[in-house]
């Protein structure tokens, strides 16, 4: 679980940083336009996971989630960003929303 929401903070702070800072530059690569779509992927597929994780393991799922402050707001962010993005297929849009 600790890989996953590391893996969740790491796409975040790349979407964010790469989606803002990059496209203010006038170099930019195929490799850069391609980079905050990496992350935004990492972070979709993470929080589906996590969601998974979650519903199928509830019970050690909340007791990490209680015992870490830091990974109940990730997981919170990224169900809420994810859910706003309307890039997720009917089956995990269900998930998300019985997660969150």
């Amino acid at each position: 679980m600790a890989h996953i929401l590391q893996m969740l903070k790491q796409g975040q702070k790349k979407f964010f940083f790469l989606y803002w800072i990059k496209y203010g530059t006038f170099l930019v690569t195929c490799y850069d336009l391609m980079l905050p779509f990496v992350a935004l992927a990492n972070i979709l597929e993470n929080t589906a996971l996590f969601g998974d994780i979650l519903l199928r393991l509830p019970d050690i799922s909340h007791k990490i989630l209680t015992s870490k402050y830091e990974w109940k707001v990730l997981l919170l962010w990224s169900l809420g960003f994810s859910n706003q993005t309307h890039l997720l297929d009917k089956q995990t849009e269900k998930l998300v929303y019985l997660v969150s």
